[in-house]
């Protein structure tokens, strides 16, 4: 199970590095702590808290950390890199479309 949860996270990482650094996000922790961490991803991008709503109307489990975190947890028991790949290509539309833009700022930070 371990083995699993930390290939998903490696296999999610090189994507959002490929992917949606280009948009701006980046992984929170980096290379350096990924194999230390568990099945959690956390993505920093200025836009967080309206893409983090975005991808809860899209029906994406996603949860809000100030000041600017994405946070998303694998569970390794239930996803494969098809699901990871779903995941990414959700955010990489609602960054590029925009549709973040139809929910309001975070005024709580």
């Amino acid at each position: 199970m371990r083995e699993k949860s930390l290939a998903l996270t490696e296999l999610l990482a090189a994507r959002i590095d490929a992917e949606l650094a280009p948009l701006g996000f980046r992984d929170r922790y980096g290379a350096a702590r990924r194999l230390a961490r568990g099945g959690h991803l956390a993505l920093a991008h200025p836009e967080a808290w309206r893409l983090c709503a975005a991808l809860k109307a899209a029906g994406v489990v996603a949860d809000f950390r100030a000041p600017d975190l994405i946070r998303s947890r694998r569970r390794a028991v239930f996803e494969f890199s098809a699901d990871c790949a779903e995941a990414i290509a959700r955010l990489k539309r609602i960054a590029i479309n925009g549709s973040m833009k139809n929910f309001p700022r975070n005024t709580r930070s």
